[in-house]
């Protein structure tokens, strides 16, 4: 029952799979296991408060079930309690030091609370137990991007790009760090190369855009923009930009008139606001 339990879990189906557990535990009502996979379904539910009672069942029965621990931790990350879920995720690696999740969630939580030197020591200890683990690797390369220690943050993504060299999101991430390191042509490079395999990943064909608009390089910037615009009329961000690129070459009237587009879907933009302004300031001047 246990077993065929799992398996509907796995499967999806966690209505099933508490019926079985149920009929498990009128042989074992106290069986830890059997409560704790119970627990997990009522979770996948959204039912926190049955999935809570069960999990203080099990303390009761197990104060040391260190998996139970981890998971009223991501309970308690659910419902917004931060520092509750650390006092779970620590007791848990009391428990058991090496429980990689609690590691990797740990890190998670602290890089979002913003205690950064915390959450790099959790996920330096969990590259202790999978060096090359993907998940750790990219949260820690973000991490230093965020802190803007850029050098630890390239180290993290090249390895990443040693294992898979086409993963669009590290490539991403690390072209990212090569413009605001200056190297513009290495990131121009990776924008490419990225969109060669695929046109539409809208944040390279932006940022490509924005780096040649820069570099004043103003009509392969309105290419950039026109290609993200054709998928996605209402694209802010691309309607924005191709205004001021617009602007930039004098062309003011049409750079008016996207900013009326972006107004149109959002009248408090505030910068769109502010640049029409400035545009028909330059208008105004030149009548």
């Amino acid at each position: 029952l246990l077993q065929k339990g799992k398996l509907l879990a796995q499967l999806g189906n966690y209505k099933d799979a508490i019926l079985a557990y149920d009929k498990a535990l009128k042989i074992r009502p106290n069986d830890a296991d059997i409560l704790f996979n119970k627990g997990i379904s009522l979770y996948h539910l959204g039912k926190l408060n049955d999935a809570n009672l069960i999990y203080e069942n099990i303390l009761k029965i197990n104060p040391q079930h260190s998996q139970t621990l981890f998971h009223k931790g991501n309970l308690s990350l659910s419902l917004g309690k931060y520092k509750e879920t650390i006092t779970y995720y620590n007791k848990a690696l009391e428990l058991n030091p090496t429980y990689f999740d609690a590691l990797l969630q740990k890190g998670k939580l602290l890089a979002q609370l913003g205690n950064y030197k915390d959450a790099i020591l959790a996920y330096d200890k969990a590259l202790k137990i999978r060096p090359n683990d993907a998940d750790i690797l990219f949260n820690k390369g973000k991490l230093f991007t965020t802190i803007s220690n850029y050098e630890d943050a390239l180290k993290c993504f090249n390895i990443l790009l040693l294992n898979n060299p086409n993963d669009h999101d590290v490539l991403f991430s690390k072209a990212s760090i090569l413009e605001k390191l200056g190297s513009n042509q290495n990131a121009h490079t990776i924008y490419d190369k990225i969109l060669q395999s695929n046109p539409r990943h809208t944040l390279s064909q932006l940022q490509k855009g924005i780096l040649l608009a820069n570099q004043k390089k103003y009509s392969d910037a309105m290419l950039c923009f026109d290609i993200i615009l054709e998928n996605s009329p209402r694209h802010i961000l691309a309607l924005y930009h191709k205004a001021i690129v617009l602007q930039n070459m004098g062309l003011l009237g049409d750079s008016i008139l996207y900013f009326d587009q972006i107004l149109s879907i959002n009248p408090n933009h505030e910068t769109a606001l502010y640049q029409k302004g400035v545009t028909l300031i330059k208008i105004s001047r030149i009548l």
